[in-house]
């Protein structure tokens, strides 16, 4: 009877011991991989004032994925994310915006992020046929960007983007509008200058939406010009 009790409270012993050693395992190594991610977040900004660019997108890459929701993570997203947009990747900068933005939504570089998402965006609307998405994304960006950071040093910018985003969508409008004038669709054509009117009213093409949706107006037999 005493050597089973003897033989249970051994093995007592050594599980509590060997709980203990585990758990000392585990903060060593979880201080080790601490210093390893810190390390490379050092090189990386190491590199990135060296102006070595890839070496810095891929460091700060790495440092992002092994650890994702720590403030050094946080720092090395919003870095990666600037880097690509320096680097016209616009389609991956709106992208990794996005990740950070959804990860560290109280982030210290959300205003920043926010830019970048915003100019992203922004310049993937030029030239394309879907240009309304893009443009309504980076309208969006800014528009938070305004109203949650109104002090921020990106304000300025955002400000100035968002008039010619509006620009931007007042011409869209317009030129459909002005294709169904000349289908001699005035139905569908009056809706899209109503629409510029409504929507757009500071734009340089308000007054001129005006005058077409008069003339569709009159097509149909209205005069509303004493309206």
């Amino acid at each position: 009877m005493r050597r089973k009790l003897c033989n249970f409270l051994l093995i007592c012993f050594l599980c509590v011991f060997s709980s203990c050693d585990v758990g000392q395992s585990k903060k060593v190594l979880s201080s080790k991989m601490r210093e390893s991610e810190l390390s490379m977040y050092n090189n990386a900004v190491l590199a990135l004032k060296k102006k070595n660019y890839k070496t810095a997108k891929e460091l700060f890459e790495k440092v992002a994925d092994i650890a994702p929701f720590s403030s050094i993570g946080e720092e090395a997203k919003a870095s990666y994310t600037k880097i690509l947009y320096d680097e016209g990747k616009f389609a991956a900068a709106a992208g990794s915006a996005e990740g950070y933005l959804l990860n560290y939504p109280g982030g210290a570089r959300m205003d920043q992020v926010l830019s970048i998402k915003g100019n992203a965006y922004f310049q993937m609307s030029k030239g394309r046929s879907n240009s309304g998405e893009f443009a309504d994304k980076a309208r969006n960006a800014f528009a938070v960007l305004v109203d949650t950071f109104p002090t921020s040093d990106y304000v300025t910018d955002a400000h100035q983007k968002l008039l010619e985003i509006n620009e931007i969508m007042a011409e869209k409008i317009f030129s459909i509008g002005s294709f169904y004038f000349r289908e001699m669709n005035y139905h569908a054509a009056i809706a899209r200058f109503d629409e510029l009117v409504r929507d757009y009213s500071g734009t340089k093409l308000y007054a001129s939406a005006l005058s077409k949706r008069a003339e569709a107006y009159k097509m149909l037999g209205i005069d509303i010009s004493s309206s």
